[in-house]
């Protein structure tokens, strides 16, 4: 059930109306749970076993955490526990056939002829993220940071609440459990911010996000055959298309969490109008990243000491890991984390002010962020060389997509994003009075409606 199927919407309507109608904080907490795993259990129910197991066992350790007399001696097998469930989970769904693949190569070197058998596995939608979140709430009571959640019924809803169940945003124990308690807020304007988010969101996927990949996709089938101009577009077009696709799904999130009264935090704060490499990974998928830098580059020591190139590498390595074994995320990570260092080493990464940003730079580092991607889209090693050849007009082919178009498309999703960014045009509609919003939420929908591809494509994101 996508974000922009219709079916979506219906399910949605229903839920919502549900929600309000109930006059208890506990019905509601009930009714959104049990909608929660009606909605996973959509994509596949035997998976549900997997969401609510994790759910239980974190909830149960968290409590023996904060019971344990000696928080760093004592309650460090519980964490560890946590950490080694709830990794090991992700690791056998995402890695289980690689390491037997790998391992059957290595004795076939040896001469000894092994065939591996494989798992057909299925990766559970959404494990990546539900797993990230559920370790944090083990993670912040060990520090200290949070008290155990008494309720297993807020707990799993915290773990489940669909909005941002399959991609996000991870969302903290801190920052959503205490909601629950307080109880659903919505009054006229942050329902109207939030209906502005799911028509922002719907439009980034279901219009720029899909109409990108209809474009670009014979490219990335076979790159050589195009010519240097269309590998550009092409390379360019991906990256608006994972922004895009990305975004529009948190955007749409955060939007249908507003509804329901709850507030959850934003994972995109214009990541392409950054003037460097360590302000873009600031800005783009921001709850990944600040779990990272709260988990693992703070606790190993952050910049102090001159460990920040070491633990920068880390961060990256783990974020390669936690992607997938294709050897471009590896190189992507490697890339990053270079161009960071790079820059923390000659002091040209500090972040600027909000508002004030050069074009030029922005671009550059735009191109930048474009060429370290494309190891990430490649289906190979040696696809990601013929892409980067083709991106410098080293390439031998001489066919071209739909140039024009796929231009005229960039050209147009710049000017909004930019002019977004200056004029604040989503926080302005939000603003606007009621009658005024009404006319322009409805026509907004309709332009939505008929530039909308209805390819059906799912979320980048729900991959991993």
């Amino acid at each position: 059930m996508l974000f922009v199927d219709p079916l979506f919407f219906y399910f949605f309507a229903v839920v919502w109306a549900g929600h309000w109608l109930l006059s208890s904080a506990r019905s509601r907490i009930i009714w959104l749970l049990v909608a929660s795993y009606v909605f996973y259990g959509a994509w596949d129910y035997r998976f549900l076993s997997l969401i609510i197991a994790t759910s239980v066992i974190d909830f149960y350790l968290g409590r023996r955490i904060a019971e344990a007399k000696n928080r760093k001696v004592s309650a460090r097998p519980y964490l560890y526990v946590s950490i080694f469930l709830n990794l090991g989970s992700l690791a056998f769904f995402k890695y289980c056939n690689f390491f037997v693949e790998s391992a059957a190569a290595f004795l076939n070197v040896l001469g000894l002829g092994v065939h591996p058998h494989l798992l057909n596995l299925i990766l559970p939608i959404g494990i990546s993220f539900y797993t990230f979140q559920s370790m944090s709430y083990t993670f912040d009571i060990y520090m200290g940071k949070i008290r155990p959640e008494k309720s297993l019924i807020h707990f799993l809803l915290f773990i489940a609440f669909f909005p941002q169940l399959i991609a996000g945003p991870i969302v903290r124990a801190k920052d959503f459990l205490p909601q629950l308690h307080r109880g659903p807020r919505l009054d006229l304007n942050s329902a109207k911010h939030s209906l502005v988010l799911i028509l922002v969101g719907f439009f980034k996927k279901a219009v720029v996000a899909d109409l990108l990949a209809s474009l670009i996709e014979p490219y990335f089938i076979k790159p050589g055959a195009y010519n240097g101009v269309t590998s550009v577009l092409a390379n360019w077009a991906f990256c608006v298309q994972l922004y895009c696709d990305f975004s529009g799904y948190s955007d749409i999130a955060v939007g249908c969490a507003g509804l329901f009264g709850y507030q959850i935090v934003q994972n995109f704060h214009f990541p392409f109008l950054a003037n460097n490499i360590r302000d873009v990974w600031r800005r783009w998928h921001t709850t990944l990243n600040t779990f990272l830098r709260d988990y693992v580059f703070f606790p190993l020591g952050g910049t102090s000491g001159g460990l920040y190139y070491r633990n920068v590498a880390i961060v990256m390595l783990i974020s390669a890991v936690w992607h997938g074994p294709q050897p471009g995320f590896f190189v992507w990570a490697a890339l990053t984390a270079v161009l960071m260092c790079t820059e923390y080493y000659f002091k040209t990464g500090s972040t600027h002010q909000e508002g004030s940003f050069s074009v030029i730079k922005a671009f550059a580092v735009f191109n930048i962020v474009v060429i370290t991607i494309i190891p990430f889209r490649a289906l190979t090693l040696d696809s990601s060389t013929t892409i980067l050849r083709g991106f410098f007009f080293l390439g031998q082919g001489d066919q071209q997509l739909a140039n024009s178009r796929l231009a005229l498309v960039l050209l147009a999703s710049a000017i909004v994003h930019l002019a977004n960014y200056r004029l604040r045009i989503v926080e302005r509609i939000g603003n606007s009075k009621d009658v005024p919003f009404a006319f322009s939420y409805g026509a907004a929908w309709m332009v939505a409606f008929f530039f909308c591809t209805w390819s059906e494509n799912p979320f980048i994101y729900f991959q991993f």
